[in-house]
């Protein structure tokens, strides 16, 4: 196991779950021991949540106006 912190990059793409493996088996082992990356991670899942909210409610439209005709979860087309 190295005693290299995770990169940013790696940090994001785990966050997003689209870290491939082996590099996802690496990086959560880092994980276990290293309480810095361990919140590097939590500001990165917190940004990422927060990403998310923001995308869900566009200023300017209401809760209602969204119309899904894809996956749920995805904004893909607004009334």
């Amino acid at each position: 196991m190295s005693t290299e912190h995770i990169t940013d990059d790696d940090l994001d793409l785990y966050s997003l779950a689209r870290l491939p493996e082996p590099a996802c088996a690496v990086v959560e082992e880092h994980l276990l021991v290293c309480m810095d990356c361990q919140e590097r991670l939590t500001g990165w899942d917190e940004y990422a949540r927060a990403m998310r909210s923001a995308c869900r409610q566009p200023e300017g439209h209401s809760a209602g106006t969204r119309k899904n005709h894809e996956e749920p979860g995805r904004v893909t087309h607004w009334d």
